[in-house]
């Protein structure tokens, strides 16, 4: 149990220094839950990864310095993480040219964040259906591309499995597209992307791409972000629709056994 315990932090703090903006709502939702011990523990082993880099002989102020301003320099328009470029498979909210709109639309999300943290904070269940619901959150607030719905795709499964176990065709049926979305090939979408694109008026609202990855396509609609916008909206739907959702549980300090009798509830 002890080596599962330091193997449980070792890869939360691993995550943590190599894909830290999927931790946006996860990580929160641990600490409150009462996994503190686990979360301070990842958080001191992050701290000495982050600082790794002065046992090899570089200057830690240099590292860091570099790669914030990489990273700043990537988000400026015509540079490859703006939506002006790369919008077309952008997941996060941040498609309309008027910047303080989509400020307040996270401004939003962030608050029904904090709700639902508040909510989660007696039980330490870990709901399929309220995971489904952090990670989907976590792509609307912070910077993410398609490719990190690999980390949705096992929620989907457990929960078309429940749905099935149960006879639920309906919101079975519902919840499979999301995924079969995924499985449509892209240039059929870049397609009915374009198509939507070239509605007059839609350059100057939504920030649209043209060509994207040297395919013959213009005024790409940000298809994925409205794509992750549905996707929330569904997992709030099963989050607080599912009365009995699979519950998970850590093994690790600072968490204890969840209350079987609350499961359904935190679903």
């Amino acid at each position: 149990m002890q080596a599962e315990r330091i193997l449980c932090i070792f890869l939360f703090a691993f995550i943590a220094v190599t894909k830290y903006s999927l931790l946006f709502v996860f990580a929160p939702l641990l600490f409150f839950k009462g996994y503190w011990k686990f979360c301070i523990a990842a958080f001191a082993l992050f701290v000495l990864f982050s600082i790794s880099p002065v046992f090899r002989g570089n200057d830690l102020k240099e590292v860091y310095t570099g790669y914030f301003e990489a990273v700043k320099y990537l988000f400026e328009p015509g540079e490859i993480n703006h939506y002006g470029v790369s919008g077309m498979a952008m997941c996060h909210l941040g498609f309309l040219k008027m910047t303080v709109v989509n400020h307040i639309l996270k401004a939003i999300v962030l608050v029904f964040v904090l709700y639902l943290v508040w909510r989660e904070r007696q039980s330490s269940c870990l709901s399929d259906t309220l995971l489904l619901l952090a990670f989907s959150l976590t792509m609307l607030v912070s910077y993410h591309q398609f490719y990190d719905f690999s980390i949705v795709f096992p929620l989907f499964f457990i929960r078309l499995f429940a749905f099935a176990k149960e006879r639920k065709w309906g919101l079975f049926g519902v919840t499979a597209l999301f995924p079969l979305f995924l499985l449509v090939p892209g240039t059929l979408i870049l397609k009915v992307s374009s198509w939507i694109g070239g509605i007059p008026g839609m350059d100057s609202v939504f920030y649209l791409v043209d060509n994207p990855w040297k395919k013959p396509f213009f005024h790409v609609f940000p298809h994925m972000a409205f794509y992750t916008i549905a996707l929330s909206a569904w997992s709030m739907y099963l989050y607080f629709r599912v009365e009995k959702p699979y519950c998970f549980e850590l093994a690790v300090p600072g968490g204890t056994a969840p209350d079987s009798s609350n499961a359904g509830k935190d679903g």
